[in-house]
Protein backbone atom coordinates (compact mmCIF):
# COMPACT_ATOMS: atom_id res chain seq x y z
CA UNK A 1 0.00 0.00 0.00
CA UNK A 2 1.11 3.59 -0.49
CA UNK A 3 1.36 4.67 3.15
CA UNK A 4 -0.09 7.98 1.99
CA UNK A 5 2.88 8.93 -0.20
CA UNK A 6 2.00 9.95 -3.73
CA UNK A 7 4.29 10.66 -6.66
CA UNK A 8 4.17 11.66 -10.30
CA UNK A 9 6.74 10.33 -12.76
CA UNK A 10 7.81 11.91 -16.00
CA UNK A 11 10.32 10.00 -18.09
CA UNK A 12 10.55 8.72 -21.64
CA UNK A 13 8.94 5.34 -22.41
CA UNK A 14 11.25 2.54 -21.40
CA UNK A 15 12.50 4.51 -18.40
CA UNK A 16 9.11 5.43 -16.90
CA UNK A 17 7.62 1.94 -16.48
CA UNK A 18 10.42 0.31 -14.45
CA UNK A 19 10.77 3.45 -12.34
CA UNK A 20 7.03 3.52 -11.56
CA UNK A 21 7.22 -0.15 -10.55
CA UNK A 22 10.18 0.51 -8.26
CA UNK A 23 8.52 3.55 -6.67
CA UNK A 24 5.42 1.42 -6.02
CA UNK A 25 7.62 -1.15 -4.28
CA UNK A 26 8.95 1.69 -2.09
CA UNK A 27 5.39 2.41 -0.86
CA UNK A 28 4.54 5.20 -3.28
CA UNK A 29 1.17 5.47 -4.98
CA UNK A 30 1.97 6.54 -8.54
CA UNK A 31 -0.48 9.17 -9.77
CA UNK A 32 -1.04 9.34 -13.51
CA UNK A 33 -2.48 12.84 -13.68
CA UNK A 34 -2.14 16.14 -11.87
CA UNK A 35 -5.10 16.92 -9.64
CA UNK A 36 -5.91 19.68 -7.14
CA UNK A 37 -3.91 18.05 -4.35
CA UNK A 38 -0.15 18.17 -4.94
CA UNK A 39 1.68 14.85 -4.80
CA UNK A 40 4.52 14.42 -2.31
CA UNK A 41 7.21 14.25 -4.98
CA UNK A 42 7.43 14.59 -8.75
CA UNK A 43 10.23 12.48 -10.22
CA UNK A 44 11.30 14.05 -13.50
CA UNK A 45 13.84 12.69 -15.96
CA UNK A 46 15.84 15.75 -16.91
CA UNK A 47 18.30 15.79 -19.79
CA UNK A 48 18.05 19.47 -20.66
CA UNK A 49 16.02 19.00 -23.85
CA UNK A 50 12.95 21.15 -24.54
CA UNK A 51 10.52 18.51 -23.27
CA UNK A 52 12.20 18.04 -19.88
CA UNK A 53 12.68 21.80 -19.48
CA UNK A 54 8.96 22.28 -20.12
CA UNK A 55 7.91 19.49 -17.74
CA UNK A 56 10.03 20.78 -14.86
CA UNK A 57 8.92 24.38 -15.45
CA UNK A 58 5.23 23.37 -15.58
CA UNK A 59 5.54 21.23 -12.44
CA UNK A 60 6.86 24.29 -10.59
CA UNK A 61 4.27 26.63 -12.11
CA UNK A 62 1.32 24.33 -11.36
CA UNK A 63 2.63 23.46 -7.88
CA UNK A 64 1.84 19.84 -8.76
CA UNK A 65 4.27 18.45 -6.16
CA UNK A 66 5.59 19.44 -2.77
CA UNK A 67 9.10 18.38 -3.80
CA UNK A 68 10.74 17.97 -7.21
CA UNK A 69 13.40 15.34 -7.86
CA UNK A 70 15.30 15.66 -11.13
CA UNK A 71 17.34 12.71 -12.32
CA UNK A 72 19.39 11.91 -15.38
CA UNK A 73 21.72 9.36 -16.87
CA UNK A 74 24.13 12.25 -17.50
CA UNK A 75 26.04 14.22 -14.90
CA UNK A 76 27.11 17.58 -16.26
CA UNK A 77 27.40 20.87 -14.40
CA UNK A 78 25.17 22.87 -16.82
CA UNK A 79 22.45 20.21 -16.60
CA UNK A 80 22.50 20.18 -12.79
CA UNK A 81 22.50 23.97 -12.57
CA UNK A 82 19.59 24.19 -15.04
CA UNK A 83 17.50 21.73 -13.02
CA UNK A 84 18.03 23.63 -9.78
CA UNK A 85 17.50 27.02 -11.39
CA UNK A 86 14.10 25.80 -12.64
CA UNK A 87 13.07 24.68 -9.16
CA UNK A 88 14.26 21.11 -8.53
CA UNK A 89 14.83 20.31 -4.85
CA UNK A 90 17.22 17.42 -5.41
CA UNK A 91 19.26 15.79 -8.18
CA UNK A 92 20.23 12.18 -8.83
CA UNK A 93 22.64 10.91 -11.45
CA UNK A 94 21.88 7.25 -12.06
CA UNK A 95 22.10 4.78 -14.92
CA UNK A 96 19.73 1.85 -15.48
CA UNK A 97 19.28 -0.73 -14.11
CA UNK A 98 20.66 0.62 -10.80
CA UNK A 99 18.78 3.87 -11.48
CA UNK A 100 15.44 2.45 -10.39
CA UNK A 101 16.55 1.77 -6.81
CA UNK A 102 18.71 4.88 -6.55
CA UNK A 103 15.96 7.22 -7.75
CA UNK A 104 13.33 5.53 -5.55
CA UNK A 105 15.58 5.84 -2.47
CA UNK A 106 16.25 9.49 -3.31
CA UNK A 107 12.49 10.10 -3.56
CA UNK A 108 12.01 8.48 -0.14
CA UNK A 109 14.74 10.67 1.38
CA UNK A 110 13.29 13.77 -0.23
CA UNK A 111 9.78 13.06 1.06
CA UNK A 112 11.13 12.40 4.56
CA UNK A 113 12.87 15.81 4.39
CA UNK A 114 16.24 14.10 4.87
CA UNK A 115 17.61 15.78 1.76
CA UNK A 116 16.37 19.28 2.63
CA UNK A 117 16.58 22.12 0.16
CA UNK A 118 19.84 22.35 -1.67
CA UNK A 119 21.45 25.65 -2.49
CA UNK A 120 23.36 25.31 -5.73
CA UNK A 121 26.72 27.03 -5.80
CA UNK A 122 27.62 29.01 -8.90
CA UNK A 123 30.01 27.62 -11.51
CA UNK A 124 32.69 29.87 -10.01
CA UNK A 125 32.11 28.31 -6.59
CA UNK A 126 32.50 24.82 -8.11
CA UNK A 127 35.82 25.89 -9.60
CA UNK A 128 36.98 27.04 -6.17
CA UNK A 129 36.42 23.50 -4.83
CA UNK A 130 38.54 21.79 -7.50
CA UNK A 131 41.83 22.35 -5.62
CA UNK A 132 40.25 20.90 -2.46
CA UNK A 133 39.04 17.84 -4.35
CA UNK A 134 42.49 17.29 -5.81
CA UNK A 135 43.80 17.02 -2.21
CA UNK A 136 41.39 14.22 -1.29
CA UNK A 137 42.77 10.71 -0.94
CA UNK A 138 41.98 8.30 -3.79
CA UNK A 139 39.51 6.46 -1.54
CA UNK A 140 37.78 9.73 -0.56
CA UNK A 141 37.43 10.60 -4.25
CA UNK A 142 35.92 7.15 -4.88
CA UNK A 143 33.41 7.67 -2.07
CA UNK A 144 32.60 11.18 -3.34
CA UNK A 145 31.97 9.79 -6.83
CA UNK A 146 29.50 7.23 -5.45
CA UNK A 147 27.80 9.86 -3.24
CA UNK A 148 27.46 12.02 -6.36
CA UNK A 149 25.77 9.07 -8.09
CA UNK A 150 23.14 9.10 -5.33
CA UNK A 151 24.23 5.91 -3.57
CA UNK A 152 23.73 5.32 0.15
CA UNK A 153 26.57 4.22 2.46
CA UNK A 154 25.68 0.53 2.37
CA UNK A 155 25.69 0.47 -1.44
CA UNK A 156 28.99 2.37 -1.56
CA UNK A 157 30.50 -0.12 0.89
CA UNK A 158 29.42 -3.03 -1.33
CA UNK A 159 30.89 -1.40 -4.45
CA UNK A 160 34.21 -0.63 -2.77
CA UNK A 161 34.49 -3.82 -0.71
CA UNK A 162 34.80 -1.93 2.58
CA UNK A 163 32.62 -1.69 5.68
CA UNK A 164 29.71 0.71 5.97
CA UNK A 165 31.45 2.23 9.01
CA UNK A 166 34.52 3.00 6.89
CA UNK A 167 32.29 4.68 4.31
CA UNK A 168 30.72 6.79 7.08
CA UNK A 169 34.21 7.83 8.19
CA UNK A 170 35.09 8.89 4.63
CA UNK A 171 31.80 10.77 4.22
CA UNK A 172 32.42 12.63 7.50
CA UNK A 173 35.89 13.56 6.26
CA UNK A 174 34.37 14.81 2.99
CA UNK A 175 31.90 17.03 4.87
CA UNK A 176 34.77 18.51 6.85
CA UNK A 177 37.28 18.88 4.00
CA UNK A 178 34.77 20.29 1.51
CA UNK A 179 32.83 22.38 4.06
CA UNK A 180 29.47 20.90 3.07
CA UNK A 181 26.54 20.64 5.50
CA UNK A 182 24.47 17.81 4.05
CA UNK A 183 24.70 14.84 1.72
CA UNK A 184 22.72 16.50 -1.06
CA UNK A 185 25.21 19.39 -1.20
CA UNK A 186 28.10 16.93 -1.14
CA UNK A 187 26.52 14.91 -3.97
CA UNK A 188 25.88 17.98 -6.07
CA UNK A 189 29.41 19.26 -5.59
CA UNK A 190 30.88 15.85 -6.40
CA UNK A 191 28.78 15.47 -9.55
CA UNK A 192 29.56 18.96 -10.77
CA UNK A 193 33.29 18.78 -10.08
CA UNK A 194 33.58 15.47 -11.90
CA UNK A 195 31.75 16.85 -14.94
CA UNK A 196 33.54 18.25 -17.96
Amino acid sequence: MSGGRRCLVWAPPGLREPLEARLSSHAFEVAHAVDKTPVDVAVIYFDGDDASLEVLSRAVELKSARRLLAWSTRSARPLIEAAFSLGAHSWVFAEPPAAWDEVARAACRLVSEEAGNVVVPSARAFDEFLPLISRLSPRERDVLRFVAAGMDNLTIAAHLGISERTVKTHVSALYRKLAQENRAQLALLGAACSSP
